[in-house]
């Protein structure tokens, strides 16, 4: 059975589409666990509703203490011998359940990657690999991981199932920090699972919501939570034994999406590129960037912008 955890915060608008979703699946054997993380709208009145009428679904209400921990609740209260991190403001296809049931008995791996549909300003695009694919060791892992990057989302949990023994035996548990907890989680997965099923099924819809003007301040605390993501992911590269140019596409990556978010919305520019530049992690992380290993032709001339900007506000 796989039991699908979904941590709830202030969504009470999105949730009848998830019910639905819900709703829709083609079999029945399967449990979902809501965590309310203390929302001030209707969304735990919504989930105890949905839940008295429904024998597989169950709730839990906790005071706000952020969706790692509402996810973590939910990996313990789990029945299931998977569990699958879902988002209430997304949507899981009808088939989800049937095509992960199938797949889990036929190979049982102790985790699953599936492709799906990402929806950004209205436009939808399909993400993940086309063909199935069971890693069935270590070797096979590291010699696919590259591709994985490339066209999964290896950071999200929610294109991922994962057998419950998996992180309940390794003490696997989304971390505290408040950004970035999906990433370090999955980081620390790839760092030990032994085997893994890709599937080319579409079982998911993402959508990109635009950001309100609260979430669009200069955050320096999510910077160093990159900063973590960032060393996390060379940890993982370096116990694979794989080369330095995925660490270094995402260090400029990463850097480079910061810049242009503090650019676009600092009201003191200057002042906080002298303070981006000269935070010791950021200068650590930009110094570890093997040019040599930048192929592709964006993530060289991000890197130049870097480099500029760099050289002009970093003081030595």
């Amino acid at each position: 059975m796989i039991s699908i955890i979904v941590p709830v915060y202030n969504v009470d608008k999105y949730l009848d589409s998830f019910f639905s979703s819900l709703d829709s699946q083609t079999r029945n054997d399967f449990e979902v666990i809501f965590i309310d993380d203390g929302s001030s709208d209707d969304s735990l009145k919504k989930i105890q509703e949905y839940s008295f009428s429904r024998k597989n679904v169950t709730f839990y209400s906790q005071t706000n203490s952020g969706v790692g921990a509402a996810r973590n609740l939910g990996l313990y209260a789990a029945k299931g011998e998977y569990v699958y991190f879902a988002d209430p403001d997304d949507i899981v296809y009808s088939d989800f359940v049937e095509v992960i049931t199938g797949a889990s008995q036929d190979f049982s791996p102790e985790m699953i990657i599936f492709s799906f549909y990402k929806v950004n300003n209205g436009e939808r695009a399909i993400k993940g690999n086309n063909e199935l694919n069971f890693l069935s060791n270590r070797n096979k892992i590291i010699e696919f991981f590259p591709s994985l990057i490339k066209y999964n989302n290896i950071y999200a949990p929610w294109n991922k199932v994962y057998k419950k023994s998996l992180l309940t035996n390794n003490t696997i548990e989304f971390p505290s920090q408040i950004t970035g907890q999906d990433s370090l989680f999955n980081l620390h997965v790839f760092e030990i699972v032994q085997n893994l099923l890709v599937l080319p099924n579409t079982l998911y819809q993402y959508t990109v919501y635009r950001s309100n003007s609260a979430q669009t301040k200069i955050n320096f605390s999510k910077i160093d939570d990159d900063i973590n993501i960032i060393n996390a992911f060379e940890k993982t590269c370096n116990e694979m034994g794989i080369n330095s140019d995925l660490i270094s596409n995402l260090i400029v990556q990463k850097v480079f999406k910061a810049l242009k978010h503090l650019l676009d919305h600092s009201n003191s520019k200057n002042k906080d590129l002298n303070l981006f530049f000269n935070k010791n992690n950021i200068h650590e992380a930009i110094s570890k960037i093997d040019n040599k290993a930048l192929g592709d032709v964006k993530f060289r001339i991000k890197r130049i912008c870097i480099n500029v900007l760099n050289s002009f506000f970093y003081k030595d």
